[in-house]
């Protein structure tokens, strides 16, 4: 198995659509999103996570469980800030609110490779302020809307 890091190979787009109930988004929809891959400073969140419920019984003084609710955490880019815009064009394209779908492409972007499928509305998009020599940022934080598709194979490139 080869080993890698993400950084550099990861692929992440925002897509207004993906009209499969699968969530396996066609080529045609990615290249109808946005690659937000180069602005990408820093992410949270993206992984879908489960609970346990405790099962006791009178039979044993062992408490066994079993699988709970499933969720994703809470869920955010952060993005660095472009001072050569009036309004940078991710925050007009994911403004609050706004529905749509975070595509991620874990080990890059390639035809049969895993990728993961969020389907999201932006909650919140706000400022970085820092005092330290560090690059101007902001945060978009995204409520997930429905169960995600995790490890599903890419569409063949276009």
């Amino acid at each position: 198995m080869g080993r890698f890091i993400r950084r550099g190979k990861a692929k992440f787009y925002f897509l207004p659509t993906v009209a499969s109930p699968t969530l396996i988004p066609t080529a045609a929809e990615i290249t109808a999103g946005i690659d937000i891959s180069k602005q990408v400073a820093d992410l949270s969140g993206w992984r879908r996570t489960g609970s346990s419920v405790n099962t006791p019984d009178m039979g044993s003084d062992f408490v066994s469980n079993i699988s709970g609710e499933k969720t994703v955490e809470a869920s955010s880019f952060t993005f660095y800030a472009d001072d050569t815009q009036a309004v940078n064009s991710l925050k007009t394209a994911m403004a609050e609110d706004t529905v749509g779908f975070v595509y991620i492409c874990g080990s890059g972007r390639a035809t049969g490779k895993e990728a993961d499928t969020f389907p999201v509305r932006s909650n919140t998009v706000g400022n970085e302020y820092t005092v330290g020599n560090d690059p101007a940022r902001f945060v978009i934080e995204y409520a997930i809307t429905d169960n995600p598709a995790i490890d599903k194979p890419q569409p063949a490139l276009v």
